[in-house]
């Protein structure tokens, strides 16, 4: 499929012209990526507004994958990512499990309103790298699956290309969270959130946690946003949220947001 884009000549002068050829140029560059999605155009919510300003559309888009890397022993990626399969998923979508570690507890999503009913939780046998990703790249080739999550083990380029091409036929989301040791590396994910910090202890079921957005095309690299997590219900709310410049201000741009 070839796909034109024009750009007219704004009328307009110096600053105010530049940025708006280069933002017609963007809008561009992005039909032309999400051509070919079977789900081109639908914005799928993170859970959180404030996180969802940072990203293009306002929103993950559907059939992409998204990571959240987390540092060791990091405390709050698996439940962000699992409120945006919630999203994902509220169609009617599956959701899919990747639990090789068998740490997964339904009843914990359950309360976090998370659908049992059209769940399927990916367990291989032994251990098995290979049937896992086999397993990953087939439930994220059908157009019944809402999202795909759950904790991702290093695969190599191969397989995250193959994940990457399957989501984009489907439409279905791959939600997964990484070590944050592949932070800069080549990779195909369309978002990568990176998680800086977790405030409160293991033992507390209120939690805020900081992160930054640290690959997004089309969105606002570096945006940063803080979030406050109820564990018991999975209810999130925003703390804060901005760019890399006002987050690290003491004042201007900086939003806070009251309960």
């Amino acid at each position: 499929m070839l796909i034109r884009v024009a750009i007219e000549r704004p009328r307009l002068q110096g600053r105010n012209m530049k940025a708006t050829a280069v933002e017609e140029l963007r809008q561009g560059i992005r039909r032309i990526e999400t051509a070919g999605r079977r789900d081109a155009g639908r914005v799928i919510s993170t859970g959180c507004k404030e996180l969802d300003q940072g990203l293009p559309d306002g929103g993950l888009a559907a059939g992409t994958i998204v990571e959240w890397l987390t540092p060791p022993g990091g405390y709050g990626a698996g439940i962000l990512s699992l409120l945006a399969a919630r999203s994902a998923c509220a169609d009617g979508g599956a959701l899919v499990v990747v639990d090789a570690e068998r740490v997964f507890f339904p009843p914990a999503a359950v309360a976090w309103g998370v659908d049992l009913s059209g769940m399927v939780v990916i367990r291989p046998r032994g251990g098995d790298r290979s049937d896992l990703c086999w397993a990953i790249d087939q439930a994220l080739r059908s157009p019944a699956v809402g999202a795909v999550w759950g904790a991702l083990p290093d695969v190599g380029e191969r397989w995250q290309r193959r994940f990457q091409l399957s989501a984009g036929s489907s439409g279905a989301m791959g939600l997964f969270v990484r070590p944050v040791q592949v932070l800069g590396q080549p990779g195909w994910s369309e978002v990568q959130w990176l998680i800086e910090e977790s405030v409160g202890g293991r033992e507390s079921f209120d939690r805020e946690i900081g992160l930054q957005l640290v690959r997004a095309r089309g969105g606002t690299r570096g945006w940063r946003a803080r979030v406050r997590i109820d564990f018991t219900t999975g209810q999130m709310r925003g703390v804060e949220a901005g760019s890399r410049r006002t987050m690290h201000g003491r004042g201007a741009g900086i939003r806070q947001l009251r309960a």
